[in-house]
């Protein structure tokens, strides 16, 4: 079993013994591809929420699936998915390290997407979307994203925007710029349906 899977297996039993009831289903192979798991406070509802990134099959041309769900139904209730996102993360599959998504909650209540390339090739990148819940819908309301040529120096390029407020931090080489840009928040599910467009200003 791998360890991803383990690790959302755990958080779904401690959820089960904290207190709702988790949704009893019959065994999926969707399971065998969890490669990341995270508990936190999500929609303010009256437990923790939990996230998991699915990981395609090799063969797929399919990136990772992000599922999130929440316990809507009170103390002793089940948990439910409430989304569903396909293609939410690039990321790599099989042995290879350094390229894998990953999610966690923050102490404010958020949901960090992290994906990235830190294995292969000279082009490293890592990218950052936060994630809130807003009347029942996951809205983008962040956009982090860093670059760097290994074999160039001062190659480093980057940009941390609040989507919520349209205030972001421009960093090239040894400079950073505060500056207003026209990027707002959108439902989540409206940036993958444009492709996952890449919200940083031209380096």
């Amino acid at each position: 079993m791998k360890r991803g899977l383990l690790v959302a297996c755990f958080c779904i039993v401690a959820l089960g013994l904290a207190s709702p009831t988790v949704r009893s289903q019959e065994p999926s192979p969707v399971l065998n591809y969890v490669s990341a798991a995270a508990m936190g406070r999500f929609t303010g509802g009256y437990g923790d929420d939990l996230a998991i990134l699915i990981e395609p099959s090799a063969e797929s041309d399919a990136d990772y699936t992000l599922v999130i769900l929440a316990d809507a139904a009170g103390p002793g209730g089940s948990l439910g998915e409430i989304a569903r996102f396909e293609n939410a993360a690039w990321g790599g599959t099989g042995d290879i390290y350094g390229n894998r998504p990953s999610v966690a909650f923050t102490d404010a209540g958020s949901l960090q997407l992290r994906s990235g390339n830190d294995a292969i090739g000279r082009n490293r990148w890592q990218q950052t979307l936060t994630l809130v819940w807003r009347e029942n819908t996951v809205i983008l309301a962040g956009f982090t994203y860093f670059e760097r040529d290994t074999l160039s120096e001062n190659s480093e390029y980057g940009c941390d925007i609040n989507l919520l407020t349209s205030v972001a931090e421009i960093t090239n080489a040894n400079s950073v710029q505060r500056t207003v840009l026209d990027a707002v928040a959108i439902p989540f599910r409206q940036w993958l349906d444009m492709g996952r467009p890449h919200l940083c200003p031209p380096n």
